[in-house]
């Protein structure tokens, strides 16, 4: 032991450092400096690795940040789109807004219908029910089996009566029907539904008007605002006037009835969805036609965000109480819209002067509430239903959709439901028909 005392002594004296004052001796061997490497090495490591890992963070998140050279280039050249409705007389039936729109729908080429004159649909947008080939083909539960556009050849035009009547092809698809639960505005009775539609159908381009119902029904001139013009929408007619004149239109065109009408009252026929005359939609037919392929609250792809921010998108669409104002005889005091209607008198319009959806319909939303065949249900029982129809028992209220010239924003919904009794003349609700193909 002693031996090896006088060893480690004598190395460790090598690196003795004499100063003036005192001796200061440096513990210093081979192995101690092959620690301090080892130390050092793996320290140098840590440190390279962060800087690495960093760096690589730092890339990532700058390749998701935007680049103005990776927005997507603007069409120099977007199809054609059919020009906005040009203005016709009021007081001539046989210059009706659905002819004089659909007479000029006759290309060589057939071009996209629904162009808006005023508000264009983005190109590409999360809403849409039928995305791009790039879209995200994971999302599979709301994707349906229609395209989102139809053509300006699926529209015809007749005469009844000297007055003509537009209608627009619906093609047969599935949607979801009613709203999601962020929705603002949302009613409970609102659940969403799978919803397949197994039959197309035809269905009235614009509400029923004046002109038309007159054409068939002639004691209806004095009923309701008379004074808007024969261009604007029927109102003050009950459900059982609905169903009524769809009868009337079907037997003029010598197609089977679709309802079963004695002393002005009736009811659906046991093959209603089959019948091959003129009714009224379906609720579901309605809803499903009215998106037109879309899943906002409203077909223009309006997310909305908010309640006050709906006044802007509406205005292009539809006739509702911020923007209903009318001077003509006989129009009703407006209530309840905000301070630029004070004082002021609203009313119905004349149709398909707002913007079209995306399958060609207008005033779908606002102006009148649009009766529908459908006894009024809180919720339909199942999740995946096809051409689901709630026949009326005899008692309750009848299902109205898409509001009116007196409606909130909230009301102008694609998915808003409200009820009348059928027996109900009111001057907010009219109605549009369909015919099964």
């Amino acid at each position: 032991m002693a031996a090896v005392s006088s060893v480690k002594r004598s190395e460790m004296e090598k690196f003795e450092y004499h100063g003036k004052n005192k001796t200061t001796r440096v513990w210093w061997t081979p192995r101690n400096g092959l620690l301090l490497g080892l130390l050092v090495g793996v320290f140098s490591g840590f440190f390279l690795g962060a800087l690495w890992t960093l760096g690589s963070h730092l890339s990532t998140l700058s390749a998701m940040i935007p680049s103005d050279t990776h927005k997507p280039q603007r069409e120099e050249h977007p199809p054609k789109m059919l020009s906005a409705m040009p203005p016709t007389s009021p007081t001539h039936p046989k210059n009706s807004t659905a002819a004089s729109l659909l007479k000029q729908e006759t290309p060589k080429n057939p071009t996209l219908l629904g162009g808006k004159p005023k508000v264009s649909p983005p190109t590409s947008s999360p809403h849409l029910l039928t995305p791009s080939p790039q879209a995200n083909k994971q999302d599979a539960v709301t994707r349906p089996t229609t395209p989102a556009v139809v053509w300006a050849s699926d529209s015809r035009v007749f005469e009844i009566g000297g007055v003509s009547f537009g209608a627009r092809k619906i093609p047969a698809g599935s949607f979801v029907m009613g709203s999601p639960i962020y929705e603002p505005g949302r009613h409970v009775g609102e659940r969403q539904t799978n919803i397949r539609i197994s039959r197309g159908f035809w269905m009235l381009e614009v509400e029923v008007t004046r002109a038309q119902y007159q054409a068939l029904v002639p004691k209806a001139a004095s009923i309701g605002f008379s004074h808007c013009g024969a261009d604007c929408p029927m109102e003050s007619v009950s459900w059982h006037d609905a169903a009524i004149f769809a009868n009337k239109l079907s037997e003029k065109q010598g197609k089977p009835t679709c309802f079963t009408c004695e002393q002005g009252a009736c009811l659906t026929k046991t093959n209603y969805l089959t019948c091959k005359g003129w009714r009224l939609p379906t609720e579901a037919e309605w809803e499903y036609a009215t998106r037109a392929g879309t899943t906002s609250a409203l077909y223009n792809q309006q997310c909305y965000a908010a309640l006050k921010e709906m006044s802007g998108p509406l205005r292009e669409l539809a006739w509702f109480r911020e923007n209903s104002f009318a001077s003509y005889k006989g129009a009703s005091p407006c209530s309840g819209g905000s301070g630029d209607s004070k004082d002021k008198h609203c009313g119905v319009h004349r149709v398909g002067s707002k913007s079209p959806n995306p399958w060609g319909l207008r005033d779908v939303l606002g102006n009148v509430a649009e009766w529908c065949a459908d006894a009024w249900t809180d919720q339909l029982s199942g999740k995946h239903l096809v051409d689901p129809f709630v026949e009326s028992g005899g008692t309750g209220g009848f299902v109205a959709r898409g509001g009116d010239w007196r409606s909130e924003p909230k009301e102008l919904r694609s998915a808003s439901r409200e009820s009348y009794s059928p027996w109900a003349k009111v001057s907010y609700v009219g109605f549009r028909l369909v015919q099964t193909e």
